[in-house]
């Protein structure tokens, strides 16, 4: 039997440049599009944009009562201002939308009723307490860029801003195929003898 020598040897630069020419993304590597609930530790295939922002309305940040903080400027302490309900304040709970015509939101512990009547002794500043449009993420922003593996929180990010579904890399697959006479297919259940070794790759 002729003995194989190898004495030819390449530098490792030269291996892997030649291995990255041969290599074909698009025909190895193709784009599907999954929901983003199933999309962590997945690469971007495309940027994603946002659909809308979050949140979408202003809202309470607090509960409390929505005002408007211009109203609330003269109060003092000892010299409250009184607010009327639905004229100059609507209840309001964390997270519901602020009432048209208001623009900030006064926790309920700075606030002191005197029956239907809310006192403030602290003025606020507009928009106090109150989570505003795009806060989190703008409609039309780019939230992942190309190739991006996505973590758990950008998962997050992709719902809130209604990227329900996107294109991602297809995951990568690879076969290891050994060689050698002295490899014996697993599958057969072989009794291996001196020189012989299983198979012990059964990649699918």
């Amino acid at each position: 039997m002729k003995r194989n020598i190898y004495l030819r040897t390449i530098p490792l630069e030269e291996a892997i440049s030649r291995l990255m020419a041969e290599l074909d993304r698009a025909s190895l590597v193709g784009v599907e599009r999954i929901g983003a609930d199933q999309a962590a530790g997945r690469i971007t295939a495309e940027p994603v944009i946002a659909r809308y922002s979050s949140p979408t309305f202003h809202s309470a940040a607090m509960d409390g009562i929505a005002v408007r903080a211009a109203d609330t400027f003269p109060a003092r302490e000892g010299a409250p201002v009184r607010l009327a309900p639905q004229r100059d304040f609507v209840f309001v709970n964390t997270g519901h939308p602020l009432p048209a015509g208001f623009d900030a939101v006064i926790m309920i512990e700075n606030v002191v009723m005197d029956g239907e009547t809310a006192c403030i002794e602290t003025p606020v500043a507009p928009f106090t307490h109150v989570r505003r449009i795009g806060e989190d993420i703008v409609a039309t922003e780019m939230i992942l860029p190309r190739h991006r593996r996505i973590s758990p929180y950008d998962v997050g990010a992709l719902l809130s801003c209604g990227a329900y579904e996107i294109d991602v890399y297809e995951k990568v697959r690879i076969r290891v195929i050994p060689t050698g006479d002295e490899v014996m297919d697993f599958t057969a259940r072989p009794a291996p003898g001196p020189g012989q070794v299983v198979e012990a790759t059964p990649w699918s």
